[in-house]
């Protein structure tokens, strides 16, 4: 019995040794366990504390670098500052030497248009022989109207088509009258052509246009009239290549007409600032030229639109305009006694001289090399074509002023003027 008792409390010493030893582990473990949470707390604050100062750290970098990008970037601002102020002198001095060059430019144009008007001289020169002079000898005067002759032209037979007053009038080579159309217009017939050998064309003061065709007996009769062709005198009547007529007045306008259902219609008007009377058509180009009282202007056919306006040149009749050669033109000028030479191509005014009359008539002579001129004076001046000069001036060979001239047959050429007269001269050399 003794024996169970001392198991009895041999066990429940061991018990009592043990639950001891387990409160004191567990007291250890709660101690340790506090000296763990504080020393994770003092991590903790470690760990705020470092943050904060690394944040502080932080930020002093950081507004440093600020200041520094800051001023980096000021410093970029002065210089693209800079660059723009060097661009803008670069520029200006660009632009100075653009103006430098587009004034060379000028000058080198002027240059070239000086050579040009040399070059034109030069082929003059070339072509034509030299001329010394020429004389005028009067061989015959013929009286075919108390009232001025307004033109003289040659009809596809070769005789002479005469527009005189209301009338036109067909002569031999004798000047003898083969037929008339008397009063053909209610006033003054200004100019008449032919469109083939038996279709006639006429215009008057009377504004209209007439279209007049032959018969077997050689007489006229009338097929069209355009009544009011225009507002004014119809001073001048050319055709073109596609058969289109064209007319000029003194209401300011030139009217493009084209055939229809045997008719003429007006397709086309253009205009001048002033009144206008001579028409020039070059086919090669296709350009029209039409010259009056404010100035001559070249028109584009194919859309009919002004090319170029020239304000110096002056026309004063039809036969105060024309055509020298492939690229020029003479005009007659008018009171300021003006004459030009115009260049097709260039489109401008190369050379000029001053006359003391305003030209209504001019003659060209391919040949010699000179043309004539006649117009509100009782003189016919000769001029040498070479230097563009007048070479004889034959005062007072005319009772009357020369409305045109006609060129014949070696070297001959006549006259006609106010008076109703005809003259016939032969140019010589002397």
């Amino acid at each position: 019995m003794d024996v169970v008792n001392y198991y009895i409390y041999l066990l429940l010493f061991n018990y009592l040794i043990s639950f001891l030893l387990l409160i004191y582990i567990i007291i250890e473990v709660n101690r340790k366990t506090n000296k763990i949470n504080q020393l994770e707390f003092k991590i903790e604050n470690l760990t705020n504390y470092t943050n904060v100062k690394r944040i502080e750290i932080l930020d002093e970098k950081i507004e440093l670098n600020l200041k520094e990008f800051n001023e980096t970037i000021e410093s970029y601002k002065n210089e693209i500052n800079n660059l723009n102020n060097q661009n803008l002198l670069f520029q200006e001095k660009i632009n100075l030497i653009n103006e430098t060059v587009n004034s060379h430019e000028k000058n080198i144009s002027d240059i070239y248009n000086k050579l040009s008007q040399f070059e034109i001289k030069i082929q003059q020169l070339e072509k034509y022989h030299t001329i010394s002079n020429f004389s005028l000898t009067n061989l015959l005067n013929v009286k075919i109207h108390d009232k001025q002759i307004n033109l003289i032209s040659k009809t596809p037979s070769d005789n002479f088509m005469i527009a005189v007053d209301t009338s036109i009038k067909f002569l031999n080579s004798n000047f003898e009258l083969i037929y008339e159309i008397p009063n053909a217009h209610e006033e003054r017939i200004i100019y008449s052509l032919f469109k083939n050998e038996t279709t006639l064309i006429t215009c008057s003061e009377d504004k209209s246009i007439k279209i007049w065709i032959k018969q077997n007996d050689n007489s006229f009769i009338e097929k069209i009239s355009i009544n009011d062709a225009h507002e004014h005198h119809v001073r001048h009547l050319i055709f073109t290549s596609n058969n289109y007529l064209i007319s000029c007045s003194w209401d300011k306008t030139i009217k493009i007409w084209e055939e229809r259902d045997n008719n003429y219609i007006n397709i086309k008007t253009l205009s001048h600032d002033g009144w206008v009377n001579t028409l020039l058509y070059i086919e090669k180009s296709n350009i029209l030229i039409t010259c009056g009282y404010d100035g001559i202007k070249f028109w584009n056919m194919s859309n009919y639109e002004e090319i170029k306006y020239l304000t110096e040149g002056i026309c004063t009749y039809h036969q105060s305009l024309i055509k020298i050669d492939e690229d020029n033109l003479i005009l007659g000028g008018f009171y300021d006694g003006v004459m030009s030479i115009v260049s097709i191509s260039k489109m401008e005014i190369i050379l000029k001289i001053y006359n003391n009359f305003a030209v209504w008539g001019m003659i060209y002579f391919e040949y010699k090399g000179i043309f004539i001129v006649g117009g509100m004076s009782n003189d016919i001046q000769i001029y040498d074509i070479n230097q563009f000069k007048c070479i004889n001036n034959l005062v007072n060979i005319n009772d009357f002023y020369i409305n045109g001239f006609l060129e014949l047959v070696n070297g001959k050429f006549l006259s006609y003027d106010e008076g109703g007269n005809i003259q016939i001269w032969e140019l010589k050399d002397i």
